[in-house]
Order: C-alpha cells, then sequence, then structure tokens
C-alpha cells in the first residue's frame, strides 16, 4: 500500500505536516539535508508505530502509511545523493 502512494507524495506539501517543517527548510537535495530529513522521518514513523502497538486514541494510519511512503522516497533519493557522490569522487578531474 505504501508504494502504491509514492505516486501521491508531494514533497513541498507532504512534508512540513508529516514533519513540521516549513517549506522553506526543505530548499535543494544537498545530501545533509536529506539525510536530516530521513533521520526526522524515522523519529516520527516510531513514534506513530508505538502509538499504534499502544492502543492509543491518537493514532492515524493514515499518518502511519503517509510517514512510510515519505520515508521511501526521501531514502531513496538519499540513496541516489549518496552514489551521485561516490561516483564523482571517482571520477578523475
Amino acid at each position: 500500500m505504501a508504494k502504491s502512494g509514492a505516486g501521491t507524495y508531494c514533497r513541498d506539501s507532504d512534508l512540513p505536516r508529516l514533519i513540521h517543517r516549513l517549506p522553506g527548510e526543505l530548499g535543494k537535495n544537498d545530501t545533509e539535508r536529506v539525510r536530516s530529513i530521513v533521520a526526522r522521518l524515522k523519529c516520527a514513523l516510531r513514534a506513530e508505530r508505538r502509538k499504534g502497538r499502544a492502543g492509543h486514541g491518537s493514532y492515524d494510519l493514515n499518518r502511519h502509511i503517509a510517514l512510510k511512503t515519505a520515508l521511501d522516497v526521501e531514502s531513496g533519493e538519499l540513496a541516489r545523493l549518496c552514489q551521485a557522490q561516490t561516483l564523482k569522487r571517482k571520477t578523475p578531474a
């Protein structure tokens, strides 16, 4: 189900409400910024999972799915950026 949501994920509109970041804080796709976003998404997803397991009234399945989808997309972006940096370093000048 999370994979089907990857096509509907929009960083500019979804990320601010998922991890409480302002759109201006998202900026460009540099490795450190994406790494920070991935870390915050992991933390938020862990918290949501804990709520779900505990049967807490504020648990939201839709938020859980949205967090998982965002984490998958952002982790893929981080992997792509890291791979591009590695290739850039290996390429002789």
